[in-house]
C-alpha cells in the first residue's frame, strides 16, 4: 500500500491512492502494466495523462467515472439540440474560475494549457459584496477577511437588521481562467494526449467497485478486480494491477466503490469520519441579457453580517454570467441572429443549503422533489436580488434608497 502525495498546485485533490501488491516478478514480467483509477475529475485525469507522456513505462490505462461526462468538479453541463445537434447552452456547474498559478510546479503544467488553448482568461467584472453594520464595527481577520463582531453559531442569526447596515462592494481586480470551449474541455483534453507505449480507454456513467484479489491463487494474475452492478446483477468490468483512487469520498462508509477491497488500512490514514458539505447549484437561462446588472460574477459574504445578507439575497453565496465567459456563446449558422440569451450559474451559500436540505419535508423525499425545493428557492432568492445586486454594483455601496431599485 502506498499513499502518493500530489502537489495541490498541480491538481485541487490532496492526494491520490495507489494500491497494488507487492510482487516485484509480476511487475516487470508484464508486457503492460494495467491500471484502474477511480474517478476522472482533474485529479484522475492528471494521473491518467502523467501515465500517457511517460516514456518509459507501458500501460494499459482504464478510467471509470460514475457521472455522465469526465470532469468530475470540473464539470460542464451541457444542452444539444436533438434534432440539429447543436449546442443550446452550457454550465460550468462546478469549478467557476482557475486562479494564476502560485507554485513553479502548476505554473510549468498551467503553462502547458494556454500553449494548447486549453484555458483563457475570463475578461469580465468580478466583485464581493459584503455587509457592515453601523451600530457594530467591522474587525478585519489576520487573512484580511471582513468580519463582524455580532456574529453567532452556524445555525444562528444575527440582530442586526438592514436599516442600519451598509454594504461594501470591492471591485476584484484580478486575472481568472477557466477552461476553454468549456471547465471541462481540460479534463478531456488531459485524456486525448497521444502516447507511444501506452493506451487509454473511458467508460462514463459506471460506479465501479474494486475488490483485492487474494494473492495466493491459482491465477495470481492481477490484484485487483473491478465490477459493476447492472440490472441483471454484477457486471466484471476486468483485472487491473494497479488500482488508482482519486477522491477522499471513497473511503466513507457510505460509498460503495472500496466496501469489498479490505483496505482498512489505508481507510483509517485516510480518515472514514470525513463529511462532505452540502452544495446547492442552479443554473438559469435568460431569453434575454439582464439589464443593470452589468457583473460577470459576484461572491456574497454571507458571513459578514449573516441576518442581513440573508434578509437581502436568500441563499446566494455565488453568481456568474456564464455567457461571458470565452467560448460560451451559443453557436449561430449561416444567416441566424445571435438571440442574447444568457446563461447564469447560481451557487448557494454553505448555510442555506444545509438548512434547505434539512427540511422536515424533504427528509428522505424524492430527488425530483428536492431538486424542485432548491430551484424554486433560489430562483426567487435571484429574481428578488437582482434590483439590489444592480444598484450595489453600479454605486459601490447601499444608500437605502428605494428609489435606486
Amino acid at each position: 500500500v502506498r499513499r502518493i502525495n500530489i502537489d495541490r498546485s498541480r491538481s485541487p485533490s490532496s492526494s491520490i491512492i495507489m494500491i497494488r501488491r507487492t510482487s516485484s516478478l509480476l511487475y516487470i514480467e508484464k508486457e503492460k502494466i494495467k491500471v484502474a483509477i477511480l474517478g476522472s475529475g482533474l485529479t484522475g485525469c492528471t494521473v491518467a495523462s502523467t501515465l500517457l507522456e511517460s516514456p518509459e513505462g507501458k500501460f494499459d490505462i482504464t478510467l471509470f467515472e460514475a457521472g455522465r461526462n469526465v470532469g468530475g468538479r470540473m464539470s460542464t453541463r451541457r444542452y444539444i439540440d436533438t434534432n440539429t445537434g447543436r449546442q443550446l447552452s452550457q454550465f460550468d456547474h462546478g469549478c467557476q474560475v482557475i486562479q494564476p498559478p502560485k507554485t513553479e510546479t502548476f505554473r510549468k503544467e498551467f503553462r502547458k494549457w494556454e500553449e494548447r488553448g486549453w484555458v483563457k482568461p475570463w475578461e469580465g467584472r468580478f466583485g464581493e459584496i459584503s455587509c457592515a453594520s453601523t451600530s457594530t464595527p467591522r474587525d478585519t481577520t489576520a487573512t484580511g477577511t471582513p468580519t463582524n463582531n455580532n456574529k453567532n453559531n452556524d445555525d444562528g442569526d444575527e440582530s442586526s437588521s438592514s436599516n442600519n447596515s451598509k454594504f461594501i462592494y470591492d471591485e476584484l481586480n484580478t486575472t481568472t481562467y477557466v477552461g476553454h470551449p468549456r471547465m471541462s474541455s481540460i479534463c478531456e483534453n488531459l485524456l486525448q494526449l497521444e502516447s507511444t507505449n501506452s493506451t487509454i480507454q473511458t467508460f462514463t456513467k459506471t460506479r465501479a467497485s474494486a475488490t483485492h484479489l487474494p494473492f495466493f491463487r491459482e491465477d495470481p494474475k492481477y490484484t485487483w478486480k473491478i465490477d459493476t452492478n447492472t440490472r441483471t446483477g454484477k457486471k466484471i468490468l476486468g483485472e487491473y494491477d494497479w488500482l488508482v483512487v482519486t477522491d477522499r469520498n471513497t473511503f466513507k462508509k457510505t460509498n460503495p466503490d472500496l466496501v469489498v477491497a479490505n483496505v482498512e488500512l489505508l481507510a483509517t490514514q485516510v480518515n472514514r469520519r470525513m463529511e462532505s458539505i452540502p452544495s446547492m447549484v442552479t443554473m438559469v437561462k435568460f431569453a434575454r441579457p439582464l439589464v443593470g446588472l452589468e457583473v460577470d460574477g459576484l461572491q456574497l459574504d454571507y458571513y459578514s453580517d449573516t441576518k442581513v445578507m440573508k434578509e437581502n439575497f436568500g441563499s446566494l453565496g455565488w453568481i456568474a454570467r456564464d455567457s461571458s465567459k470565452p467560448g460560451r456563446r451559443r453557436e449561430i449558422y449561416g444567416d441566424e441572429e445571435d438571440d442574447g440569451a444568457e446563461c447564469w450559474q447560481l451557487q448557494a451559500n454553505r448555510r442555506e443549503s444545509k438548512r434547505l436540505l434539512n427540511r422536515r419535508e424533504l427528509r428522505g423525499a424524492s430527488m425530483e422533489k428536492i431538486q424542485k425545493a432548491i430551484r424554486e428557492t433560489m430562483v426567487d432568492d435571484f429574481l428578488r436580488a437582482i434590483p439590489k445586486l444592480a444598484s450595489i454594483t453600479s454605486k459601490g455601496e447601499n444608500n437605502n434608497d428605494e428609489d435606486s431599485e
